[in-house]
């Protein structure tokens, strides 16, 4: 076996330990202990080495090692639910945007529409894309001369965003428009809020417009109420639809703004002990009895289920619109080099009834991304 692919097949190992370490959960899964698993495990371990020491010296045509190895670990995680997934340098913008608030883009949020990378809400406020003129609605069909036709969303971001200051052409098909439009973007660090709008849509009823969950989203929530609240606001419009979710904790912290101190709100439940938590509110709510409706459709996911799901179970509030996404599941990042982490399906969330609401047919959609 060659140095590279000794290196390559040391990857699947790295990643088997960090499993073991991180809980002996898949020890539990297939039912063994012991010295029957570990011995299970090196068996696979060699069996995978030794097919990818034969395939790529012996294939008709010449292996990328490195390509080779990605498709055999993505084989691999592939086959447990689409949340699971291995995390290099360039799967990493997602988290932080989660975490730290911005990233280098255009300034949307896409979903796959028919087929297509969609626009599926206003660009965000002074950015590339509204700048541009693009709309909610448009079809992303080329990125930089290359159809976007077959490409997941992930892959489709991954063309679009970027370091601020380069450049990127798309093409857009938007509906009632006979051809084409073509606009040459150059990107900017796009900082979106959690809250994109906030006001008052008639005599005293007020909307909140939530589009994400990251870190920030339950202060903003609580400073959109405060300022409803002074604008004369008797009534609060909570509109999660088309949010993809993110934090759990951000989840929580939007929740509180409207149910009880000390109340639960959604619990977690896994084989390993981490995974069983129960998460109650800690803070006096800010709109806490007044009026509230929640908007939801099919494209409300994960924490705006938990948000809409708690409200409905403790009758705080009405939930309009379509049914949700399904999304019930819990994911924890395993570091497992400096660039790489593994993001392992760890749990799934209950709601305060004890309903799940994580549907089966969930595990082969995609949901939207920022860009």
């Amino acid at each position: 076996m060659s140095v590279r692919s000794k290196k390559n097949v040391g990857v699947v190992v790295v990643l088997v330990l960090a499993a073991i370490t991180f809980g002996g959960w898949l020890s539990t899964t297939v039912g063994l202990t012991g010295q029957d698993y570990y011995a299970s495990v090196r068996k696979n371990i060699g069996l995978f080495g030794r097919v990818f020491e034969e395939v790529t010296q012996r294939y008709v045509e010449p292996i990328d090692p490195d390509k080779f190895m990605h498709a055999g670990i993505n084989g691999m995680l592939d086959a447990l639910d689409p949340y699971t997934v291995l995390i290099e340098k360039e799967g990493k913008t997602e988290l932080n945007i989660m975490t730290r608030g911005a990233y280098g883009g255009v300034g949307m949020r896409i979903g796959m529409r028919n087929g297509w990378p969609t626009v599926v809400e206003p660009p965000f406020e002074d950015t590339p894309a509204m700048r541009a003129g693009i709309r909610e609605g448009d079809q992303i069909i080329e990125v930089d001369g290359v159809s976007t036709k077959g490409l997941s969303i992930s892959e489709t971001a991954a063309r679009l965003r970027g370091p601020k200051g380069t450049a990127v052409t798309i093409k857009i098909r938007r509906p009632g428009v006979p051809e084409p439009l073509e606009f040459r973007l150059i990107r900017d660090e796009i900082h979106p809020k959690d809250v994109s709008y906030a006001g008052i849509v008639r005599d005293g009823v007020g909307l909140i417009k939530l589009s994400r969950f990251s870190r920030n989203a339950g202060k903003e929530v609580r400073q959109a109420v405060n300022e409803l609240r002074s604008q004369g606001a008797q009534a609060i419009i909570l509109d999660l639809r088309n949010n993809p979710g993110g934090m759990l904790e951000a989840a929580v912290e939007v929740a509180e703004n409207f149910v009880p101190k000390g109340q639960l709100i959604v619990s977690t439940r896994g084989r390993i002990k981490e995974a069983q938590q129960e998460f109650r509110s800690k803070r006096s709510p800010s709109w806490p009895d007044g009026p509230l409706a929640v908007l939801v459709n099919g494209y409300s996911a994960s924490a705006s289920e938990i948000v809409s799901g708690c409200i409905q179970d403790l009758d705080r509030g009405v939930i309009v619109g379509e049914p949700t996404y399904g999304k019930g599941l819990v994911q924890t990042v395993v570091p497992i080099s400096r660039d790489a982490a593994v993001k392992i399906t760890t749990a799934k969330y209950y709601i305060p009834s004890g309903r799940l609401i994580q549907k089966p047919e969930v595990f082969r959609r995609e949901q939207d991304v920022l860009l």
